[in-house]
């Protein structure tokens, strides 16, 4: 599957973007790999992006214990979805999983374990395939790897406003 980086998606700025969900353990524990330990405002980071380029709804899935990250994230106008880890370690995964489905968004996660709860067939690996964002951090600078489907949707939503704005 063809990944676009964020460099090819320059003339999309300013149009109106699909939905996102943010895998927020995923975003936050990518820090722990670099020895930085957990890193939530990567969370924010990645919020505050996709807000000033254009997407409408923005959903964090964060775990309950993060008070001070759900009032940032709450304060630039992203829904917030808190879990709570009892006997289920993977529940974020399902939880963030179904709002990108019902939503008709994009997942941010580099969880290459997610795609296992898609067994059941709820939802087939090819959607997962098209709809999840990688990402990477440089220099604490959120890069994203959209997939190829982003650049369509971006575009799709944007004529479509256009033709709605010239009817009114």
């Amino acid at each position: 599957m063809p990944r676009i980086m964020e460099e090819e998606i320059t003339d999309n700025v300013g149009r109106s973007q699909p939905p996102v969900v943010i895998d927020g353990r995923n975003v936050a524990g990518s820090a722990i790999q670099e020895s930085k330990g957990w890193a939530w405002d990567r969370v924010t980071t990645i919020a505050n992006y996709h807000l000033n380029n254009g997407s409408e709804t923005v959903i964090a899935v964060i775990p309950c214990w993060e008070k001070e990250l759900k009032k940032s994230l709450l304060g630039l106008g992203v829904e917030v979805v808190p879990f709570q880890i009892n006997n289920d370690n993977e529940i974020d995964d399902r939880i963030i999983l179904g709002l990108a489905s019902t939503n008709n968004g994009y997942i941010i996660t580099n969880d290459a374990s997610m795609p296992k709860h898609l067994d059941r067939g709820l939802i087939d690996r090819e959607w997962f395939a098209n709809s999840n964002i990688g990402f990477q951090f440089v220099e604490d600078k959120y890069i994203p790897n959209f997939p190829s489907s982003w650049i369509y949707e971006c575009r799709h939503k944007s004529s479509s406003l256009m033709e709605t704005e010239v009817r009114i």
